[in-house]
């Protein structure tokens, strides 16, 4: 559902060639001056300790607190945890309350490279579940990219929002109107990203068919909420719940424990986890 390129070289490239012969850095301490090598010596002032003027540290900035279950509270909370954890592709729209402008917007699972938020050239406002910064508390990550984003497309501003996720901010459930809230649509790509009023170019195109044949095939498993089929190397059923998660593994437990050998849910492959829900 949204990582980094190779490292650069590590001890390995440290050999009898020389440091810059082999990254075309010097070493340190390694003066090449048209002369044979010499070693610099280090002076006693490098070997100090220094010391940091207080007055030039930063203000200590409590951590955000940790919550378990971030989503709490709202009326889709499994729906947007599967997009969290799950679901490559999906969008669901909700509004905020009177009191943040009740404006509308759509929750997606991926924005480019990762970003929390977007404001699309029609005014439209996303905001990702699956992002590569987050804090202690889901909720207040995603309430801090949909305030920031509102805030740039009331300065006329579009594209992708950055924020930092170590600044306080409100929750989702302190901004959103619960009653807002739409069923969540699985997409085939991430063409979501664009106006649908205008036409993409060619690369674009292409770009997101190579980009639709990649992502997992991903479909609910009707009748059974929070279920999800994935077809991956094998074949899986993906299910969320909002249940106590120590009743419920203590029931899975004594379930499996009394299912016979023979069975298919003895047989199963069995892989629980606990996720942002």
């Amino acid at each position: 559902m949204p990582g980094l390129g190779p490292g650069e070289a590590g001890a390995g490239a440290w050999g009898v060639a020389g440091w810059g012969e082999r990254t075309g850095s010097p070493s340190p301490h390694l003066v090449v001056c048209g002369k044979p090598a010499t070693i610099t010596p280090m002076g006693k002032a490098s070997r100090r300790k220094k010391v940091t003027d207080p007055a030039k540290l930063k203000a200590y900035r409590p951590p955000i607190p940790f919550v378990a279950r971030p989503y709490e509270g709202l009326p889709k909370e499994i729906e947007l945890v599967a997009m969290r954890e799950l679901i490559p592709a999906a969008t669901l729209t909700a509004r905020t309350d009177a009191d943040h402008g009740a404006v509308e917007f759509d929750f997606v699972t991926l924005l480019p490279e990762g970003h929390p938020a977007m404001v699309r050239p029609d005014g439209r406002i996303l905001v990702a579940l699956q992002t590569r910064s987050n804090s202690a508390d889901l909720s207040h990550d995603a309430g801090a990219a949909l305030l920031a984003a509102i805030a740039a497309k009331e300065a006329g501003d579009e594209g992708v929002i950055s924020i930092d996720v170590r600044e306080p901010s409100e929750r989702l459930q302190d901004i959103l109107d619960l009653d807002s809230f739409t069923d969540m649509k699985l997409e085939e790509d991430f063409s979501f990203w664009f106006d649908p009023a205008e036409e993409i170019d060619d690369q674009t195109r292409r770009a997101l068919e190579q980009n639709r044949d990649e992502i997992i095939p991903t479909e609910p498993v009707p009748g059974v909420p929070g279920a999800y089929w994935c077809e991956m190397n094998r074949n899986f059923v993906r299910f969320l719940t909002d249940n106590d998660e120590a009743k419920l593994f203590d029931a899975l437990a004594r379930w499996l424990r009394a299912a016979r050998p023979t069975s298919v849910r003895a047989r199963a492959t069995w892989v629980p986890s606990a996720r942002a829900a």
